[in-house]
């Protein structure tokens, strides 16, 4: 049985391998992943590789970016905390006790936004939303204008 830091090892070698969305480097993290659990815990190993490996388009994200109904990894994290944190691992039959945790996530996360504002940190996503934004100041300043037809188009001069 490994030791608590190697399952959050693995955990996390899984996850990177899990939402990975390129499917040759996918092909390439799965083949270190294998290597790394023969060493690591060749137990697991062996149902990863009978249970899971023959399934990876069923699972993998870099397999379902194309599909119809793709997963979103936000709503699985989400869901992951609603039922794992807020919900103890139970089933949740009745709907005012799901209210009652979903405002109480609502609660946590608008505190959380708001420390973070607070202490000026910010996230890596935010950070690519204000260059985003900030290319296209520079666009606007370059010769890009608004579509006179529509609101949501803008022509650039190239």
């Amino acid at each position: 049985m490994p030791s608590q830091e190697q399952r959050v090892n693995i955990y996390h070698h899984f996850r990177v391998l899990l939402e990975e969305t390129d499917v040759s480097r996918f092909n390439a993290l799965l083949h270190q992943f294998l290597s790394f659990l023969e060493v690591l815990h060749p137990t697991f190993l062996d149902y990863f590789q009978r249970e899971c490996v023959p399934h990876t388009q069923e699972w993998a994200y870099a397999y379902r970016i194309g599909a119809e109904i793709n997963t979103n990894m936000y709503c699985e994290s989400f869901h992951h905390i609603l039922k794992i944190v807020y919900l103890d691992s139970k089933q949740n039959h009745h709907l005012d006790r799901l209210l009652a945790v979903l405002l109480r996530f609502a609660k946590d996360k608008a505190f959380e936004r708001i420390q973070k504002l607070e202490k000026g940190k910010s996230s890596h996503r935010m950070k690519e939303i204000l260059t985003r934004h900030k290319t296209a100041l520079e666009m606007v300043s370059d010769g890009a204008v608004p579509h006179q037809e529509s609101e949501n188009t803008w022509q650039v001069h190239s």
